[in-house]
């Protein structure tokens, strides 16, 4: 492997460790707290990194054993639990706000994510190619269907969280409204990372800026739903 390619795949390997660390500890506030919806946010901000999940298997198995990564291997690790992620959060979203449509839009969300998984499935095992191409041994070029689909994942995800923080941006307790400033910035951090990552591109400084937006996400998602006591005195404290 060239030098590049070993700092890239390490750092995704560090975006993809400090995601599943965050989403470990918001999921493990279930335990004190038995809130259901702190359990399924840490379930999809996990959920949410799979297809670098799916870059970092590819990498180590590449890296360290020399092994090529097929394109059905890359794509079910990347993305056959996508849907459920998709459905979870529209459950944590709609137990906030829109409680009285939450069957409807659940319904709506569950057909979309299950059509997508059958045509993904069908290709999967039929036609990969027309889903995906290998460059590398752990490197993958998506096609148009998987594009659309994370195009439309990005763009619920856009929606559903800016509708979200507008509700906590609005309450008058100063503690709620800092959480919606940083969920607010972890949503438009996240979705920037998650278009920088559709291109490709050979630059090491790329590399970095990627890393840094990404993993700014996972700490601005973590300040948004457990707010750290000390982060909550210097932000108020400045206000």
């Amino acid at each position: 492997m060239e030098p590049f390619e070993i700092f890239n795949g390490f750092s995704q390997i560090i975006f993809v460790v400090i995601v599943w660390i965050v989403g470990i500890k918001i999921a493990s506030k279930y335990v004190k707290l038995e809130e259901k919806n702190l359990l399924f946010v840490g379930i999809v901000w996990i959920g949410l990194s799979e297809p670098w999940f799916a870059t970092v298997v590819a990498f180590m198995l590449a890296f360290l054993f020399g092994i090529p990564t097929t394109v059905e291997a890359f794509l079910l690790i990347g993305f056959a639990f996508t849907p459920v992620t998709m459905v979870l959060w529209g459950y944590v979203i709609t137990d906030f706000i829109y409680k009285e449509k939450q069957k409807i839009i659940l319904l709506i969300v569950g057909i979309y994510g299950l059509l997508f998984e059958i045509l993904f499935l069908f290709l999967l095992f039929t036609q990969p190619s027309l889903l995906a191409e290998m460059i590398s041994p752990w490197r993958i070029v998506y096609k148009p269907l998987i594009q659309l689909w994370i195009i439309s994942l990005l763009v619920l995800f856009a929606i559903t969280s800016s509708l979200f923080c507008r509700e906590s941006l609005r309450s008058d307790n100063p503690k709620i409204k800092l959480r919606g400033k940083f969920l607010l910035l972890a949503f438009i951090t996240y979705i920037l990372g998650g278009i920088l990552e559709t291109f490709y591109t050979p630059f090491i400084y790329m590399i970095i800026i990627k890393r840094v937006v990404t993993i700014s996400a996972s700490i601005e998602f973590y300040f948004g739903f457990i707010l750290p006591e000390r982060v909550e005195k210097l932000f108020l404290k400045k206000d």
